[in-house]
């Protein structure tokens, strides 16, 4: 085997074991959706508390954190990072298990944030040090692919489990195997040259607001944080909230919720980010703005087809029309990600990832879940019918709205190239 054979095999081995950190992040963050109707008929809240304990309690610190822990992976070991970070939300998704009430479970979650924190810019960071800007896309959307990974598994095993021991043994069953996972990772995979020597910015250390302050001056930078803060708040409101309307307005059981669930979104959304990393590399090959144009036409498919699923009263197609949303969810992602490399200097690509998060996950996670959890009260008290799924409807403007900034992100790029001092 050649040294650049070599190299690439161990640089796919450490992608997928990245790939499988981002599947627990995502398994330990969502399955309290599938239990969220349990948690709240035994712990006694209102859809807004769950909107809280779904959003806010977990994305208050992730995002907060986000950025100084991503200022470290800018200059320090990476896999350490990355492996502490999984052991404390593996820890943390077990202690919400055994919370004796809503202010302890609020807590653990918390917990699983602070931990969370530290592991999506660090694997960001080594990804674009490990593949070159052709290859970024596809290898961004491997790693993405924990995402509906993460989703399948959060809801095959939260309905089940949760069916056969309860909401409090599944968060320990889960959470357990990120434990093992941490030490896998610390003692297999080597940190990856850093590849910056050729960039004169970073003889200069920068401090984090300087850091900060260069990024937020790029126009594409800006439209990309906001179109997938939007993007992030419709998924974030869904993820959340399709479980408890399928358990609550059409009486399904919770094994066939998550069941169902972890195919359409699960393996649906998989195949989607797959395809999305391909298309967004070929894009970029054809156009400068290539990938931002299948975000655009991905966020402009997503609002419709999911406004026709929340309009639909028989479960049955309800599902079948939520299999081609499923397929485009998470599409947007690797082109997103990538041209998020692309665009930051090498010498702060954690902190534009973590920067991106902090404001994706503080609104779009922190804020998207919660909104739908007042207005359904708010309607219920009203005496609307089906007042969660007239929530989520609404919520669905974020889409194409999200459209409209990937659009602008790639005429800013494209432009950039042309005249860099625009830019």
């Amino acid at each position: 085997m050649t040294t650049s054979e070599t190299k690439s095999t161990k640089n796919n081995y450490t992608l997928i074991l990245l790939m499988l950190v981002y599947t627990f992040s995502f398994l330990d963050r969502q399955i309290i959706s599938i239990l969220a109707e349990d948690i709240k008929a035994e712990l006694s809240l209102s859809d807004t508390q769950l909107g809280v304990l779904t959003g806010l309690a977990f994305a208050l610190f992730y995002a907060g954190l986000g950025i100084p822990i991503a200022r470290l992976a800018d200059k320090y070991n990476r896999v350490s990072i990355i492996s502490i970070s999984l052991g404390l939300w593996s820890a943390m998704t077990m202690a919400s298990g055994i919370a004796s009430n809503y202010i302890q479970l609020a807590l653990a979650r918390v917990g699983v944030g602070v931990g969370e924190a530290g592991a999506m810019p660090a694997s960001h960071s080594m990804i674009a040090d490990m593949y070159p800007p052709e290859k970024r896309s596809g290898a961004m959307s491997v790693f993405q692919l924990g995402v509906p990974l993460g989703i399948l598994a959060g809801f095959a095993a939260g309905g089940w489990l949760s069916e056969w021991f309860g909401w409090r043994m599944s968060l320990i069953v889960v959470g357990a195997p990120g434990l093992i996972l941490a030490i896998i990772l610390k003692l297999t995979v080597k940190e990856p040259k850093r590849l910056i020597a050729e960039n004169s910015d970073q003889k200069e250390k920068k401090s984090f607001f300087k850091t900060v302050k260069e990024l937020i001056a790029i126009p594409a930078y800006n439209h990309l944080c906001i179109a997938a803060t939007l993007t992030s708040m419709g998924l974030y409101s869904i993820m959340a909230w399709t479980p408890a309307l399928l358990l609550r307005e059409y009486g399904l059981s919770r094994p066939v919720v998550g069941m169902a669930l972890a195919l359409i979104i699960g393996v649906g959304g998989g195949l989607g980010t797959l395809l999305g990393g391909k298309l967004g590399d070929k894009a970029l090959q054809k156009s400068k703005r290539g990938a931002f144009q299948i975000c655009v036409r991905v966020c402009l498919l997503v609002a419709p087809l999911m406004i026709i699923t929340y309009l639909i009263k028989d479960p049955f197609w309800v599902f079948v029309a939520l299999t081609p949303a499923a397929l485009l969810f998470f599409a947007w992602m690797g082109p997103h990600w990538a041209m998020v490399q692309e665009i930051a200097p090498k010498s702060s690509r954690a902190v534009a990832v973590a920067f991106i998060l902090f404001i994706l996950n503080l609104i779009g996670l922190g804020v998207g879940p919660v909104i739908i959890g007042a207005f359904s009260d708010a309607m219920k008290t009203s005496g609307m019918e089906s007042p969660l799924s007239i929530a989520l409807m609404i919520m669905m403007i974020v889409f194409p709205w999200a459209a409209y900034h990937f659009y602008l992100a790639g005429k800013n790029y494209e432009k950039s190239l042309v005249n860099p001092k625009t830019s």
